[in-house]
């Protein structure tokens, strides 16, 4: 994880067994280069299509 002057500069590992359904797919992303994006910041984070909010009292 790196920051710069916009936010998150980093890339986003994830491990998992075979029993999951895309355990390789990060695997191929690394293979090519390339990481998979993640949500870090706030702005991000809340910029997101599949946030859930759930507020608990």
């Amino acid at each position: 994880m790196a920051f710069d002057r916009h936010g998150d500069a980093g890339g986003v590992l994830a491990v998992g067994g075979p029993h999951l359904p895309h355990h390789a797919d990060q695997t191929r992303l690394f293979s090519a280069g390339r990481w998979a994006e993640g949500r870090h910041c706030e702005r991000d984070i809340l910029s997101s299509p599949a946030l859930r909010v759930v507020v608990l009292r």
